[in-house]
C-alpha cells in the first residue's frame, strides 16, 4: 500500500517545508495525520488567510513545476478548489482546497481567525486544533448535505460538550440566539440522521437571518446573487473534462483506460466517470428490442457477427444514437463538468461509425454518419490507439487482418485530420503508452489554465 501512497511524497514534503519559510497564515483543516508523506487519499483543505488565497496558490504552483506537476483543474468561487498531476519518477496526483473564509453560500458560518489565532503543529505543519476541526467538518456537512455521512457530528459533541458556554458565544456571532439554542438542543441529545436534517434547515434559516440582521436584506441577497453570477465562467470554461479513447480490438484501449483511472482519480478527488461507447442516457437499441437487461456491453466477442441494418435501419440507428450522444451530453455530462473538477472517458465514441460503421450496424455514405456528427458535442481530447496491425491482431483475432490495417488507416488518417487528437502508441511496453496517454490528458488540461 505504500508504494501507492509514496508519489506525492517529494512534492508534499517540498511545500510544506517552503509554506513555513513563507510566513503565510494558514493551517489544515483537516485529514492532516498522514502529511507531509501522502494525503492518505483526501484532499488538502487550507486555511489561508483572506486576500492570500490567489497567492498562496501561485506558490502551490511553482513548487508542483519543480516536480513535473501541472495544475490540471481549476475553479474559484467562495473557495478555490486547485488539482495537480505529475510525474516525479512515478505519477502523482493531489488536490488541494484553498479556504479563505469559511462561507455557506456567501455567509460565514466559523470564525476563520478564531482558528488561524488556535493552530496546532503536526510534524512542522500548521493544522486546526482538534476542536476546531472536528466542529468545521461537521457544521460544513450539515449545511452543505443535510445528512452526517463520515460521522464527524459524535465528535462535534463531545467537544461541544467539553466548554459549552464558550461554543454558544462563538455560535450566536454567526447563526443568532436560535441557532445557538438549536445547537445546544442537538448536541445534547441522541443524534441521529434525521435530527442533522432538521438541523440543517434551522441553521440555514438562522444564517440567512442573522445575515439580514447584521448586513441588511438587500445586500445579503445582493451578494447571494453575486455569488450566482461569479458561477458563470464555470459554464463557459467547466473546471471537469472529457476524454474519448479511440482503437481497434487488441489496441490496447481497457489496458490504458484502467491504468491511467487510478492516477487521474488520485489528483481529482472524484471517481472517473466512465462511459462505453456514448453516455446512455437513453438504453440501447438491443435492450428495446429484446426487452432484456441487455445494454452495450464492454466486451465484444464478434464486432461484425450481426449484418448491418439497411439504409431505413441505419439512418433510425443513426438518429436515436445521435439523440442519446446530444441529450446525454447537455443533461448528464456537462451538468456535472460544471459541477466539480471531473473526468468523463468514453471508451469509443461517435467517431466509430466512421472508422467501423458495421461495428453499429450502419450502412450508410460517408456523408450522412459526418454530418449527423455535426450536431455531436466533441470531447476535450481524443486518444486514438495504435500499433502494427499484425500486433493487434496477434492480440485480438476477432477481426480479419486485412480488416485490422484498414482501421489503423483509418485512424491514423482521422486523428491527422482532428484537431485535439492524439496518436498513442501501443506497440511499445504497456508502461510508455500510459506515460504517453497521462502527459497528454494532464497537458491538455493544464493547457486551458496556461492560455489565460
Amino acid at each position: 500500500m505504500a508504494s501507492k501512497l509514496i508519489a506525492e511524497t517529494p512534492f508534499l514534503k517540498e511545500l510544506f517545508s517552503e509554506i513555513k519559510e513563507e510566513n503565510y497564515g494558514y493551517c489544515i483543516l483537516r485529514d492532516y495525520q498522514h502529511l507531509p508523506l501522502h494525503t492518505d487519499g483526501h484532499d488538502i483543505d487550507i486555511l489561508v488567510a483572506p486576500g492570500l488565497e490567489l497567492v498562496v496558490l501561485n506558490f502551490i504552483s511553482n513548487i508542483a513545476s519543480r516536480h513535473n506537476g501541472v495544475l490540471i483543474s481549476l475553479y474559484e468561487n467562495e473557495t478555490i478548489i486547485a488539482r495537480f498531476c505529475g510525474k516525479d519518477k512515478t505519477w502523482w496526483g493531489v488536490a488541494i482546497d484553498l479556504i479563505p473564509r469559511l462561507y455557506y453560500r456567501t455567509m460565514v458560518y466559523y470564525n476563520e481567525q478564531h482558528i488561524l489565532k488556535n493552530i496546532s503543529k503536526h510534524c512542522g505543519i500548521h493544522v486546526a486544533s482538534q476542536q476546531d476541526g472536528s466542529m468545521v467538518s461537521f457544521l460544513k456537512e450539515c449545511l452543505s448535505n443535510g445528512r452526517d455521512r463520515k460521522n464527524y457530528a459524535t465528535t462535534a459533541k463531545n467537544n461541544y460538550l467539553q466548554t459549552p458556554k464558550y461554543y454558544k458565544h462563538l455560535f450566536t456571532n454567526t447563526f443568532g440566539k436560535a441557532g445557538s439554542n438549536y445547537l445546544d438542543a442537538f448536541f445534547s441529545s441522541n443524534i441521529d440522521d434525521n435530527l442533522v436534517g432538521e438541523l440543517c434547515k434551522r441553521l440555514r434559516k438562522c444564517l440567512f437571518f442573522t445575515n439580514c440582521k447584521r448586513n441588511g436584506t438587500l445586500s445579503t441577497i445582493f451578494t447571494r446573487l453575486t455569488n450566482y453570477a461569479n458561477c458563470l465562467p464555470r459554464v463557459i470554461s467547466p473546471p471537469g473534462f472529457v476524454v474519448c479513447v479511440l482503437g481497434t480490438d487488441g489496441s490496447g484501449k481497457s489496458s490504458i483506460i484502467n491504468l491511467i483511472q487510478p492516477v487521474l482519480e488520485k489528483a481529482l478527488h472524484s471517481k472517473i466517470e466512465y462511459r462505453h461507447m456514448r453516455p446512455n442516457l437513453l438504453p440501447s437499441i438491443a435492450k428495446l428490442l429484446r426487452n432484456s437487461d441487455t445494454t452495450n456491453s464492454k466486451i465484444v466477442i464478434n464486432p461484425h457477427n450481426s449484418n448491418p441494418s439497411g439504409p431505413i435501419g441505419s439512418i433510425l440507428r443513426l438518429t436515436y444514437y445521435s439523440i442519446d450522444y446530444v441529450f446525454g451530453y447537455w443533461l448528464k455530462v456537462y451538468p456535472s463538468l460544471i459541477k466539480r473538477p471531473c473526468l468523463w472517458i468514453f471508451d469509443r465514441y461517435y467517431y466509430d461509425y466512421l472508422i467501423d460503421p458495421y461495428r453499429g450496424r450502419i450502412s450508410l455514405p460517408r456523408w450522412v454518419i459526418k454530418t449527423f456528427g455535426l450536431l455531436i458535442p466533441k470531447p476535450d481530447l481524443t486518444l486514438c490507439l495504435g500499433a502494427d496491425p499484425a500486433v493487434i491482431h496477434k492480440r485480438k483475432p476477432e477481426l480479419p487482418l486485412p480488416e485490422v490495417k484498414r482501421q489503423v488507416q483509418e485512424l491514423k488518417r482521422f486523428c491527422q485530420q482532428t484537431p485535439k487528437a492524439i496518436w498513442i502508441d501501443t506497440g511499445c511496453p504497456i508502461e510508455k503508452s500510459v506515460d504517453q496517454a497521462l502527459e497528454a490528458i494532464t497537458s491538455a488540461m493544464a493547457a486551458r489554465y496556461r492560455e489565460k
